[in-house]
């Protein structure tokens, strides 16, 4: 089950998610049907950072999100995501930073963005990831830093990438 969450704030008029961290660390689950849809131009960072309990996040629309950066940050009950639309985004950085329990991650649209570092950093239960748009990534240190699990990862264009320092 999850827990009924009282929202305090009219979540279909924010445009920027920061903050929310703090207010619901201890919920399991977003109900179905909230409407998440960030603007052009602002982002998702930090959006579910420390949610501790979640379990399982629900689609939604993420389409004009150029920014995911910390958004499941800590969250170490999650164990797997929805295939959300990150055409736009541009950072990935720490998206899913010590999501120990993720076991995968859909084959996110990355052909924007240019910061990778950090993204499954601590992702110890992470056994395989999908063959990513690389092309444009410039920073990509500890993307996969104490990765135990991780069997294989498919080639990665890293012709652009200046930082990859810890990458494994």
């Amino acid at each position: 089950g999850w827990k009924k969450v009282r929202l305090d704030v009219d979540v279909n008029s924010l445009t920027d998610f920061d903050g929310m961290k703090y207010s619901y660390s201890n919920v399991t689950k977003f109900p179905d049907g909230l409407k998440f849809a960030p603007r052009t131009g602002h982002n998702c960072i930090e959006m579910f950072s420390n949610c501790t309990e979640l379990t399982e996040v629900s689609l939604f629309d993420t389409s004009k999100a150029t920014n995911t950066q910390g958004m499941f940050y800590y969250c170490n009950q999650l164990t797997s995501v929805p295939l959300f639309d990150t055409s736009s985004v541009t950072s990935m950085s720490n998206m899913f930073y010590h999501c120990v329990k993720l076991t995968s991650v859909p084959e996110y649209d990355t052909s924007n963005v240019t910061n990778m570092g950090y993204m499954f950093y601590k992702c110890g239960k992470l056994t395989s990831v999908p063959e990513f748009n690389t092309s444009n990534a410039t920073a990509m240190s500890s993307l996969f830093y104490s990765c135990g699990q991780l069997k294989s990862v498919p080639k990665l264009d890293t012709s652009n990438v200046t930082n990859a320092g810890k990458m494994f």
